[in-house]
């Protein structure tokens, strides 16, 4: 008998690491920030989000229209209509901003608009392991402070979750995901520092002709 994986089309996510070059234009991008305060739009239960421009459209160049390439090559487009429209479509940086969020803040489940999204951990000020040891999650089979989490449904219709267990170690990291995609951001407790991170997504227009 002969046999053969069938694996079902299913999509994921890109993972990567900024490089010292990527990680400075974003700082100076926040440093030098004349955006309005996005809280009003955005479900974060958290401090402050302001919109952020990147300068000579410098991060879509090198960072994340490579990224949105990347992700049609190895999960393919199907989700979103580029190039396979008449007239054709093509992906841009329609959005991007900083978020500042203390102890006790958090995400809620949430998805966002357009065909791509991403997040940057730039800052983190704790280590998911010594989060793991404060009160509120002794006892449990899990912890679940300070994380990041994506939430999807498998071949059989459950619902999973693949967590980021967040800390220095994951800072200047990129994750890259279709905008339908539910995730949520966990609080951290007992410190005074801020979790620093950026959210952007991607949005298609009509190719000019």
């Amino acid at each position: 008998m002969k046999t053969k994986w069938v694996h079902p089309h299913n999509y994921g996510w890109l993972q990567g690491q900024l490089d010292e070059n990527e990680v400075d234009h974003l700082w100076d991008c926040i440093k030098t920030a004349r955006g309005k305060n996005m809280k009003g739009t955005l479900v974060g239960q958290i401090d402050r989000s302001y919109r952020i421009e990147d300068k000579d459209n410098w991060f879509w160049k090198n960072v994340i229209e490579r990224l949105t390439s990347g992700y049609g090559k190895y999960f393919d487009h199907d989700h979103v209509p580029i190039n396979s429209m008449d007239p054709p479509t093509q992906p841009y940086l329609e959005s991007m901003w900083v978020n500042y969020q203390s102890a006790g803040e958090y995400q809620p489940i949430h998805n966002h608009a357009g065909a791509y999204s991403f997040a940057i951990w730039l800052k983190e000020p704790v280590e998911f392991e010594d989060q793991a040891k404060i009160n509120n999650a002794k006892g449990a089979s899990k912890s679940f402070n300070n994380s990041f989490q994506f939430q999807y449904t498998n071949i059989f219709g459950q619902i999973k979750t693949h967590l980021y267990s967040l800390g220095k170690k994951w800072e200047n990291t990129i994750v890259f995901f279709p905008s339908p995609l539910m995730h949520t951001v966990s609080p951290f407790f007992e410190c005074d520092e801020q979790r620093v991170s950026i959210s952007g997504n991607v949005f298609l227009k009509h190719k000019k002709k």
